[in-house]
């Protein structure tokens, strides 16, 4: 009776143990996800107009766009849509449930995120370090969660980096099939390109560490694996120029002129230097060892995140992951726990009551919100209010507008002028459209107009050139409030307004 009842006491702890794994792994994943679907910010950003114009498009068409769609001042201009398959699925979430289904469709890519992410750390840390390790992550995280194509690539990049992690704990290879996986991400983001980098240095950390009379057998097999990975790659509409593409968009000097491009700012003290000092004063601490290897991919993951801005997020997604295993080593663990997903298997008809409890929550939350239809909130990107207020004859005319405005402008079917396709306008057009806006005279003024025959412009308040149209004869100031100013030149004012007889 004894060894029964030892053995039910067992049981009990161990499903103890499991319904706290599954808390760590399921309550983060549904507190994020019914932020973004409850919260306007992920919204904010000047890009997301023109990516759920280009799905628009692509529905409509039934094709992807090979040439520029938008712009009256690159029209017809070749357009390497690379980003195309995250477009195509912003259109239909907008096009079947409007902002709120665009919310929901990345509440369920960040969520998906947090839930890969957790379920590795727990593979090797106790639930309260892990739950510290992911409140790290998710508050370096935050000031990417926008309704752009880099979120919907996000879970790719944590879960082909937990494949590559775990080939490497067993000593074997990933499947070929695996590489199916690059498909999907070389369609939805540029980001694929680091998913190719990181399985070549898995496959030089494997070889370099085998024994010797491995090393000829392991490195063909990891070649292998790199050969059916790079095919992958080439499944898109745009073949090899699609795998060129994200070489020849960084290579642009004009880049750091746009804020996510440029290098990470210390000036003063952001999220991303508390995260970065407390992960480097925890692995100090706590004495983390690293293979070499391991320290070579932080140490490059470490330059491009302080090289450029946006490179941040994938520090902070696979550097989590990578010192799962040194954290756990530090704490006296050289195998892990338990492999979470199998033991949840093992234990369905218990977990079924909490399994319900979250979709319940999830699904009140999602219909709550698709009862109640949105509109995106104006803000420094968005000139919602401008938009909604403009005149017919306005939205024919050829205009001038902010970089950060061309999304909307995109969306509302209005041609513009620039938009965030930094690669599509090219180097040149984006030196003369920075020169113009940021450091505007009469002169440049009057010869961009004679070039582009301009006759509007909707530009931030604070802007240079808008100082310039206040002062400027021939240009009349028609819409103002605290995000976006209107100018009229005399030519078009006067036909929408003439003067009475």
């Amino acid at each position: 009776m004894r060894k029964k009842g030892g053995n039910a006491t067992a049981d009990q702890q161990n499903l103890q143990r499991l319904m706290a794994d599954c808390f760590v792994v399921s309550l983060p994943a549904l507190a994020l996800f019914s932020y973004i679907l409850t919260s306007f910010r992920a919204l904010g950003d000047g890009d997301t107009g023109w990516h759920v114009a280009a799905g628009q498009w692509m529905i409509t068409h039934r094709a992807v766009p090979r040439v520029d769609i938008f712009s009256y001042t690159a029209h017809g201009r070749p357009w390497v849509a690379h980003e195309w398959l995250a477009d195509l699925l912003m259109g239909g979430a907008y096009n079947a449930s409007g902002w709120t289904g665009v919310l929901l469709l990345y509440a369920v890519c960040a969520a998906a995120l947090v839930t890969v992410i957790a379920l590795y750390l727990r593979r090797w840390l106790e639930p309260i370090p892990a739950a510290l390790v992911l409140s790290l992550v998710l508050a370096g995280l935050f000031p990417f969660l926008l309704a752009r194509p880099h979120v919907a690539a996000w879970p790719l990049l944590a879960l082909w980096t937990v494949t590559l992690l775990r080939a490497r704990e067993e000593g074997r290879v990933p499947s070929a099939w695996h590489a199916l996986w690059l498909v999907v991400w070389a369609n939805l983001h540029g980001s694929f390109v680091f998913g190719l980098a990181l399985a070549g240095l898995f496959a030089a950390e494997a070889v370099c560490t085998a024994p010797v009379s491995r090393r000829w057998h392991d490195a063909r097999r990891w070649a292998l694996f790199g050969i059916a990975c790079l095919a992958a790659t080439l499944v898109t509409p745009h073949g090899l120029t699609g795998l060129l593409f994200p070489f020849q968009l960084a290579s642009m000097p004009v880049l750091g002129a746009i804020a996510e491009w440029r290098p990470s700012d210390f000036a003063s003290i952001g999220v991303f230097e508390v995260v970065l000092i407390a992960g480097i004063g925890s692995c100090l601490w706590l004495g983390v060892r690293l293979g070499a290897w391991r320290v070579l991919l932080l140490a490059l993951l470490l330059h491009m995140a302080l090289a450029h801005n946006r490179h941040q997020a994938v520090l902070l997604i696979v550097g989590a992951l990578v010192l799962a295993e040194g954290f756990a080593g530090a704490r006296g663990r050289s195998e892990p726990r338990f492999d979470l997903g199998a033991a949840m298997r093992g234990q369905c008809s218990e977990l079924i009551p909490l399994a319900g409890i979250l979709v319940f929550l999830a699904l009140g939350v999602t219909g709550w919100k698709l009862a109640l239809p949105i509109e995106r909130p104006d803000t420094i990107n968005v000139p919602g209010a401008a938009l909604h207020q403009l005149p017919s004859a306005l939205r024919t005319a050829r205009v001038f507008n902010d970089y950060n405005f061309g999304g909307s402008l995109a969306l509302a079917g209005v041609p513009v002028s620039i938009d965030g396709r930094a690669d599509m306008y090219g180097e040149a057009a984006m030196r003369e459209y920075l020169d113009l806006s940021d450091h505007p005279d009469a002169s440049k003024l009057l010869a961009a107009q004679r070039r582009w025959g301009f006759e509007w412009t909707i530009l931030p308040p604070g802007s240079p050139l808008v100082q310039l149209l206040d002062m400027q004869t021939g240009w009349h100031r028609t819409y103002a409030d605290k995000w976006a100013v209107i100018h009229v030149d005399d030519t078009l004012f006067y036909r929408l307004h003439p003067l009475p007889h």
